[in-house]
């Protein structure tokens, strides 16, 4: 698996089930120490989320390559040149307490334009990098309580809906890292938000 620097493996492996009224849901089983990108592990896919390797293109085929399916049902193939470098492994707990951090961080905005805001934004959510994401979810969130929904300076529909992409996508790798419901992890998340830094 990639490690992204840290030197940390995957380690799990995703399981989706169908819930009621077809529903899917994602929950994290233990999965044997894979030696790179194996079938079964459990990654993080830029703006997708987390996925899981399903099939690999074993080296010395043309391309070399692995399939990531996700909950949603999307699946992608990449090359594994192009893996390494875009796939990461869920947070750890340390990678959280780094997300915690910067949830309750208070930040002076730039001054800056709502295109340039914007943009900005949504780099950081094509990252997917946890602590870029809570960022999003941080200046999101208290740009909304500031200015209220449909206030002026308030989120445009645009930033509302890559706030709350950026939202959905980290309360699910919070869920799946801490082994919680989804909606203990939108709860964490909100009050690391409002809890002094």
């Amino acid at each position: 698996m990639a490690t992204g620097g840290n030197g940390r493996d995957a380690g799990h492996r995703l399981a989706v089930t169908d819930g009621p009224s077809s529903e899917r849901h994602l929950k994290l089983l233990p999965s044997p120490p894979l030696p790179g990108l194996g079938v079964g592990a459990v990654v993080v896919y830029a703006s997708h989320g987390i996925g899981q390797v399903v099939s690999t293109r074993p080296a010395g085929a043309e391309p070399e390559t692995i399939t990531l399916g996700f909950a949603s049902g999307l699946t992608v193939i990449l090359p594994i040149a192009r893996a390494l470098t875009v796939l990461r492994p869920l947070s750890s707990a340390a990678d959280l307490d780094d997300v915690g951090r910067t949830l309750r961080a208070v930040v002076i905005a730039p001054d800056e334009t709502p295109s340039r805001r914007s943009r900005r934004t949504r780099e950081k959510v094509a990252s997917g990098q946890a602590v870029e994401l809570a960022e999003v979810v941080r200046d999101g969130r208290r740009r909304e309580q500031l200015h209220g929904k449909g206030a002026s300076g308030a989120l445009a529909p645009g930033d509302r809906e890559v706030y709350l992409h950026a939202r959905a996508l980290l309360a699910a790798e919070i869920a799946l890292s801490r082994r919680i419901e989804l909606a203990e992890a939108e709860a964490w998340m909100l009050g690391q938000i409002e809890s002094p830094p």
